[in-house]
């Protein structure tokens, strides 16, 4: 059955009071409905009345079931004009969803502080619409319990009179599956994402087997294939033409095929094991549709690559799909699993680190082919070998080239996170200046640059951590400026003490936490100190002098980390950075008009616990700390003069990091999160009565875009907006990616409070994490010249950032997007895409990944346009990026000789490289996988584009690496190199290249 885009049960109560009815003595619930017969498909309106009961302001009615029916996606349930009259704080709430036990549950919640409904004599609470889907059968619908509050089952409530109807006619198949008006191939790829989505409508059972399944996909396939087609076909007809002319032909299995698993069965907790699933033959299947459940306490997927033979058919998919649940099925359009023995998918999982000793099983639920052995497997949890100790030798040789920094590493732990500020006064001349001296020295552990091994680790994760990276990326825009400035005050002092403040509990080995943590941020500040000079001269009497500046130095970020150059006025929001423990940021703002005034301070979820100090014109001060959510601060005040007011914002405890500040007009009488344009939160739902609310500050005209994701958990977001007076809520279950919520308001026409709901959808089961996201209304147009290079930043989620470009001679231009992290010198956080527009402001191309790693470029001859850049429309990413706009068409990037080629290769998409070569020259060119999960291939092309080479498996096996040896030139000229993944593997590449 289909799920309905109605706010769940839970939603309702949260925003709902109670109330306690008089007693229902003869009060009565009862349905009606005018309609008697109706065709498959068609809608039964059904009359939901009521008498009895006075003070409703919330209710749940069962019905008992039987027959097939089917909710529509909207207007399942239309609540009467009497509960819309009654619910002042706009349309009543409501939600239908079908229970197991064949029953019907209609949820209804008046919004507002109301004395509720009186029902003393009958009232029509609405109209509930269902479908009928089966013909030649009748459904009926009889109330069986009423709830009121949910608490009052029934309580002496009458239960009325029911209805039914004749569904006429055999049951209508809807080919059509996409909805686009015509039957074609399309059709089938979407019924295939249905039913791996767990979603399997009857109507689409094509081949009558009483079930939904892979088959289905094959059978529609053929049928579209042997020229049938249309909307509405009876099934019984569709049956009686099923097996003429030889299609519709299913497979013939193989004798008893069987499915088995093998690979790394024994593994320690923190470790991951690589499994196979193997089947003995796939002779003839066409349709596969299997699941390989686990137990999610002990196990977690980390990757998985579709095998050969479930990658021979046409199409194919292998995931998690619910909480335990990793899914594998392909249909074969024109195509069926190869004959004999092969591997169906392979499943790298990583044991839990709280995972008990013992085994735990893995078993197999077959849908598709009937007949398959699954027996399952198990994989044994063992005790975990002491070994550790050997990394932690590594790091002390990394320090011991700068003998004077493996002693003072311990001092920054301890001295920054005593608040700087007071530490470097009296360290001045004291017997601490030794340890002032030190504190340079970490700089120059950052400088050994190891960030250069962590950047790349930055690629591969940057899909699954983006939620955890734009944390760091604040740090970036402190570092930008304030390091300019004062270069002999190398902010170096302050990123020590980040370091610390963040684990403190890494001063018992003060060794393995500095070298770990600088390699995040330190390496900004680093790069620049060493050009620092005066430290040495320094070191013997001016070290006293050299503290003093540093104090106050520290104080130039905060002026410029709150929305530099731009004068605040209520309603605002905006961001800033508390830098080091023991700092403070002043925001200032103007209230034209006075009245009532909250402010709110909160810190991402981040370890910043934020408190503030308001300043009011008159000379009052109000401060906070935990007044708002969690331990976020708030300050609320009934009737705030007008005037300028100053906000001095702090972490409490000397805790740092980012922060958000929003002031409305408006008096919040309760702790809530409030988030920003352009913020990104992060939260988990734990269980299916959990609703988290968000609020936030909208004016006229701001662009209200709302996106909710699981970020690959079980969760299927459901998405609530509430607004002002006058804003119709909205909800939404499915309408962003795959099962995804996205809600687009477009520019606000009522300014005020609007307030996010999320929480579980209604009729699901899944838990887990979710990522919010407030796009931002920002949208910075400024103009590019032709071979010109622009460094920006996409700081807000959502972000765009627009270059007017003109190219007055119509050739072809190239704009390539990378998103190259001065702070690393390396690649960022940032997922870069483009989007390019023609004059008319119309779209006429858009690029994610083509080039070198996730960079991206753009082709064009338009003489004028837009290009646009961002963080990608989904995961909406953050980032410092540089644009590039190039005369003439995209050229790849050069080998270079050795192994100095990095990249990252992405599933069904490859990496381009190009050289100079002479005729008679040998070039080797190799690619390998740094034992991760890619299969590399390389293919090499001559400079008339013809492939002279490819190399898969140039190793006996277990390698994969590929090579090709000593390739004699054929012709001088500039040959290229495509470097991808076997079988749709990705990961991590290094190619090395050398020229004889």
């Amino acid at each position: 059955m289909r799920k309905v885009s109605k706010i769940s049960t839970f939603f309702i109560v949260a925003l709902c009071p109670m109330v306690v009815l008089p007693g229902l003595a003869g009060a009565q619930v009862s349905l009606s409905s005018t309609v008697t017969e109706l065709d498959p498909g068609g809608t039964l309106p059904v009359t939901v009345s009521l008498t009895g009961p006075t003070g409703i302001t919330v209710l749940e009615l069962d019905l008992t079931v039987a027959g097939t029916l089917s909710i529509p996606e909207q207007n399942a349930f239309v609540p009467s004009q009497t509960l819309t009259d009654a619910s002042t704080g706009g349309t009543p709430f409501t939600n239908v969803m079908f229970l197991p036990d064949n029953g019907l549950r209609i949820s209804v919640a008046l919004m507002g502080d109301i004395p509720g409904v009186n029902a003393s004599s009958q009232i029509t609470l609405g109209t509930l619409n269902v479908i009928a889907t089966t013909g030649g059968e009748t459904v009926t619908l009889t109330p069986r319990r009423i709830a009121f509050d949910f608490e009052n089952n029934n309580m002496g409530v009458t239960m009325g009179s029911g209805v039914s109807a004749t569904v006429t006619g055999g049951v209508v198949l809807d080919y059509d599956v996409d909805d686009s008006g015509q039957v074609d191939v399309d059709d089938v790829v979407s019924l295939f994402d249905n039913i791996f989505a767990g979603n399997a409508l009857l109507t689409w059972d094509f081949d009558a087997s009483g079930a939904t399944d892979v088959d289905d996909v094959v059978f529609l396939f053929d049928y579209i294939f042997a020229g049938g087609g249309g909307k509405g076909a009876p099934k019984e007809a569709l049956i009686a033409s099923a097996n003429q002319d030889g299609f519709f032909d299913f497979f013939q299995l193989a004798q008893s095929p069987e499915l088995t698993i093998s690979g790394d069965l024994e593994g320690a907790p923190g470790e991951q094991v690589t499994i196979n699933v193997n089947i003995s033959d796939g002779t003839n299947i066409r349709g596969f549709q299997v699941d390989l459940n686990f137990d999610p306490a002990v196990l977690s997927v980390v990757s998985s690559v579709i095998g050969p033979s479930l990658s021979a058919l046409d199409i194919e998919s292998a995931a998690v799909v619910s909480d335990g649940v990793f899914r594998m099925m392909g249909a074969g359009l024109v195509t069926s699993m190869p004959a004999g023995p092969g591997t169906v998918v392979t499943v790298t999982f990583a044991i839990n680190g709280n995972a008990p000793s013992g085994p735990t099983a893995l078993s197999f639920l077959v849908t598709k082919p009937t007949g398959l052995v699954a027996p399952g497997g198990q994989i044994t949890v063992v005790t975990a070998q002491p070994d550790t100790p050997t990394p932690t030798n590594t790091p002390l040789p990394t320090a011991t080239p700068e003998s004077p920094t493996a002693t003072p590493v311990e001092t920054p732990t301890a001295t920054p996170t005593r608040t700087p500020t007071n530490t470097a006064v009296p360290t001045n001349t004291p017997t601490n200046t030794p340890t002032l001296q030190p504190t340079e020295s970490p700089t120059a552990t950052p400088v050994e640059t190891p960030t250069a091994t962590p950047v790349p680790t930055n690629t591969p994760t940057r899909t699954p951590t983006v939620t955890a990276q734009p944390t760091e990326s604040p740090t970036a825009t402190p570092v930008e400026t304030p390091t300019a400035t004062p270069v002999e005050t190398p902010t170096a002092t302050p990123v020590p003490t980040s370091t610390p403040t963040r684990t403190p509990t890494a001063t018992a080995k003060p060794t393995e936490s500095p070298t770990a943590t600088p390699v995040e941020t330190p390496t900004a500040t680093p790069v620049e100190t060493p050009t620092a000079t005066p430290i040495p001269t320094s070191t013997p009497t001016l070290v006293p002098t050299s503290t003093p500046t540093l104090v106050p130095t520290p104080t130039l970020p905060p002026t410029a980390t709150p929305t530099p150059g731009i004068a605040l006025f209520v309603p605002f929001s905006t961001e800033g950075l508390i830098w080091a423990a023991g700092y403070t940021v002043n925001v200032d703002f103007t209230y034209t008009n006075g009245g009532p005034l909250t402010v709110n301070i909160g810190d991402f979820g981040a370890e910043l616990d934020p408190a503030g100090t308001l300043i009011l014109p008159d000379g009052r001060q109000i401060s906070d700390d935990d007044g708002g959510e969690g331990d976020d601060a708030m300050i609320v005040l009934q009737n705030a003069p007008a005037g300028k007011y100053r906000l001095i914002v702090r972490g409490q405890g000397g805790t740092f990091g980012r922060f958000s500040v929003s002031a409305v007009p408006e008096v919040i009488g309760e702790p809530t999160t409030m988030i920003s344009f352009g913020q990104r939160v992060e939260g988990r739902i734990a269980n299916l009565t959990d609703l988290h609310l968000f609020t936030f500050y909208a004016q006229i005209g701001d662009f209200i875009k709302v996106a909710l994701t699981d970020v690959g958990s079980a969760l299927d977001p459901f998405l609530t907006l509430q607004g002002p007076d006058g804003f119709t809520s909205m909800m939404d279950n499915d309408s962003g990616p795959d099962d995804d919520a996205l809600i687009i308001v477009g520019p606000a026409t009522i300014a005020g409070i609007y307030t996010i709901g999320v929480s579980p959808a209604p009729a699901t089961t899944g838990l887990g994490q979710y990522a919010l996201i407030l796009a931002s209304n920002v949208i910075n147009d400024r103009l590019i010249a032709a071979g010109e290079m622009v460094s920006g930043s996409i700081s807000l989620a959502g972000q765009v950032d627009r270059y007017v470009f003109t190219n007055a001679g119509g050739g072809e231009i190239t704009f390539y997007l990378d998103d190259f992290d001065p702070l690393f010198n390396a690649g960022g956080t940032l997922d870069p895409f483009l989007r390019l527009l023609n004059g008319a402001g119309e779209q006429a191309a858009t690029d994610s990944n083509s080039g070198l790693n996730d960079d991206a470029y753009v082709t064009t001859t338009l003489t004028a346009g837009t290009i646009e850049v961002s963080g990608g429309p989904d995961d909406m990413t953050l980032g410092p990026y540089r644009l590039e706009y190039r005369i003439g068409a995209y050229v790849p990037p050069t080998l270079k000789a050795g192994s100095g080629n990095e990249t990252y290769v992405y599933a069904s998409q490859s990496e381009w490289y190009s050289f100079s070569g002479t005729a008679g020259q040998l070039v080797t060119i190799g690619v390998d996988d740094f034992k991760g999960s890619l299969d590399p291939a390389v293919r090499l092309y001559g400079p008339d584009g013809t492939v002279l080479a490819t190399s898969l498996n140039a190793f006996p096996a277990p390698e994969d690496d590929a090579q090709i040896r000593l390739f004699p030139l054929p012709a001088t000229g500039v040959y290229k190199v495509e470097v991808f993944g076997e079988n749709k593997t990705f990961g991590k590449a290094r190619i090395t290249f050398q020229k004889l």
